[in-house]
């Protein structure tokens, strides 16, 4: 097998998947999770010699000793949440060195373009190491900023409206949210993404400063994509780097440097807070009751030391359990479990033979929400509505609209308050192809309410034609819906303002219908309910009761009252009679004719039932009196 294929296989089966093999290229999906220390060529043999069980051998030597802090240079970090870690070193150059042949041709299968000696050995070196780096022209620096012959950095915050011109004559302005690296006087990078115009290393340049550094990942993203800048050493420093790979990316770019004949004459490491090293726990019992396989000590051993790992000797140590070490590279590796993960993705997950679980079932609990929403999607696709799902971002604004940190365009810069708005959308859309529009939607709403983000989960229906309104097909699509799902105990009538129907139970509104005209003639009715409003009102009507012993007795009442009464007005009336032998009161017809003069008919269906004795009806009609005496009092009722 050839060996860009054999390492392909070995990375799909213990590793990373591998996207494409052309070549000698081979292009590997990174978790995100993994680009501290495997996001370059060194982190992928280690990686791939883990795999195939052969020898790795980095080719990063540490430099020993190096000549440090002779002032030259001086390093401050005013910043310090942003750069845990600067580190710079300050290099003699004769001439500008060129890129040897084999770089060049790396770049080439890396997609990189060649620029100069000094500038395409930190490229490389960052491909090598996954620690970015940059070279400025020292003397550059010095002109502006010599105080005692030393060369000043400075990592700050960047000032509101400060100007920025980049390598490739990029022109950006900052804010106090970016960092950048200074001398006394200008900005000369902006840090972790990009270096300045002038400061830049060419063929004049006879003194470089290389510098190694660590970022906050949270800032160097926000930075790059307010300011649309996205470079290889941001992508790198947006997911998060182990401050330790400094050492790699300066003492690897130190040596080749050197062997271009530059020469080393100072160094600063800028290191506040050194994190330690994680100490975890292995145990093979563990191991066996997490992964249902086997496996020996000496087995994990053996795994742990080939991905750079050690095995620390304790005397607590015992044959089946130890502590191992994780490198500080290894940000990913945090408890026992990591490190199982570790030692079974090298054992091959295709290797492990499965075994029936041996862990107690137990019956899934029901979920009220979930099965709310189900029935509502079975009963709108009933009645010929299709379901759709828009994204939760828009350009609605308000008070209570919820602001996103970092936008995908300036059109989304908010979450959506109403699910409205991408359904009238979606009518318009699709009226270039259709002469009708059904379709609803069940999503998250988000609103500001005093400061808190509050989202739920509301319902919305649109139905769109050319010069025709739904809006009485929606409210019976409505009115049918809620019955289904078991709440009787609602009304829909006009707004205040008469321009939409409002959806009220107990005095709360949780919905409207409205009509909206679009484009091109175009009519939509949209309607929205808050369904984890209405959840528990259905939830406390389907509340479970033990069974009856004693008969029920229904009866029907028809009464006239003025059009302008609300129905949800005259049940609260009957509830309100005092009775305990009333247990439900429904709406059962409702009708309106010019005879009635003004009025409607409303016939309620009562039932009565007592828990400790069955009914008389000199019982039930002396309630039944009563029920009529208050509706005539209120509303001034005829009984039919």
């Amino acid at each position: 097998m050839p060996v860009a294929a054999k390492v392909a296989e070995a990375s799909n089966l213990y590793s990373f998947e591998v996207e494409e093999l052309a070549g000698d290229l081979i292009d590997i999906a990174m978790p995100a999770n993994r680009y501290s220390d495997a996001a370059s060529h060194i982190g992928i043999a280690r990686e791939i010699s883990a795999a195939l069980d052969k020898p790795f051998k980095n080719p990063v030597k540490a430099i020993i000793n190096p000549p440090s802090n002779r002032g030259i240079l001086k390093i401050e970090i005013e910043n310090k949440a942003a750069c845990p870690r600067y580190s710079a070193r300050v290099f003699e150059i004769k001439k500008l060195p060129s890129s040897p042949v084999w770089m060049k041709n790396i770049f080439k299968t890396c997609g990189l373009k060649p620029i100069n000696g000094v500038v395409d050995l930190m490229n490389y070196v960052m491909l090598e190491t996954g620690q970015p780096l940059h070279a400025f022209d020292a003397d550059k620096l010095a002109k502006a900023d010599r105080k005692g012959g030393a060369v000043k950095i400075v990592i700050r915050k960047a000032k509101n409206n400060e100007h920025f011109e980049t390598l490739d004559n990029q022109r950006f302005e900052l804010n106090s949210s970016d960092t950048v690296i200074a001398d006394s006087s200008k900005a000369l990078a902006i840090a972790g993404i990009k270096g300045g115009l002038n400061s830049g290393v060419d063929g004049k340049t006879r003194r470089i400063i290389v510098e190694a550094a660590n970022f906050d990942h949270v800032r160097i993203f926000k930075t790059s994509r307010r300011l649309k800048l996205i470079t290889d050493a941001s992508l790198r420093f947006s997911h998060g780097l182990s401050p330790a790979l400094v050492d790699w990316g300066m003492d690897r770019a130190t040596e080749l440097l050197v062997k271009s004949g530059a020469k080393l004459i100072d160094s600063v490491d800028v290191y506040p807070k050194k994190p330690g090293e994680e100490i975890i726990g292995f145990n093979v019992e563990k191991y066996h009751s997490l992964i249902g396989a086997e496996i020996s000590a000496a087995k994990a051993k053996k795994i742990f030391t080939n991905i750079g790992f050690s095995i620390e000797k304790t005397k607590n140590s015992s044959k089946d359990s130890f502590l191992v070490r994780v490198p500080a590279w290894r940000t990913d590796v945090e408890n026992t479990e990591d490190l199982i993960e570790e030692a079974a993705r090298f054992i091959g997950y295709n290797k492990m033979k499965p075994h029936m679980p041996t862990v107690a079932m137990k019956p899934a609990q029901e979920e009220d929400m979930v099965i709310l929403k189900e029935k509502v999607r079975r009963f709108l696709v009933s009645v010929n509505l299709n379901e759709v799902y828009n994204h939760s971002f828009s350009d609605e604004g308000g008070k209570s609209a919820v602001e996103l940190e970092n936008p995908i365009s300036s059109e989304f810069k908010n979450l959506r308050q109403t699910l409205e708005a991408g359904l009238l959308k979606n009518v318009t859309d699709n009226g270039r192809f259709f002469n009708e529009v059904r379709v609803f939607e069940i999503g998250k709403v988000f609103r500001n309410e005093g400061g808190n983000v509050r989202e739920k989960l509301h319902l919305g229906i649109a139905i769109g034609a050319k010069k025709k309104s739904y809006v009485l097909e929606l409210k019976g699509i409505f009115d049918d819906l809620l019955k289904s799902l078991g709440l009787s105990d609602f009304y829909m009538a006009e707004s205040a303002g008469g321009k939409n129907l409002q959806i009220e139970s107990r005095k709360k509104i949780f919905g409207n219908i409205k009509t909206v005209n679009l484009e091109k003639g175009w009519v939509a009715s949209a309607g929205e309910i808050n369904l984890d409003a209405i959840l528990p009102v259905i939830e406390e009507e389907r509340a479970f009761k033990p069974l009856p012993k004693y008969p029920a007795v229904m009866r029907d009442i028809s009464v006239l009252i003025s059009v302008d009464t609300r129905i949800g007005e005259v049940l609260e009336a009957i509830d309100a009679v005092s009775s305990k032998f009333v247990e439900d009161v429904d709406l059962i017809d409702e009708y309106v004719d010019e005879k009635f003069d003004g009025k409607q008919s409303l016939t309620f269906r009562i039932i009565f039932q007592s828990e400790d004795k069955t009914l008389t009806d000199a019982e039930v009609d002396r309630d039944l009196s009563k029920i009529i005496s208050a509706l005539k009092k209120s509303f001034g009722a005829e009984v039919r």
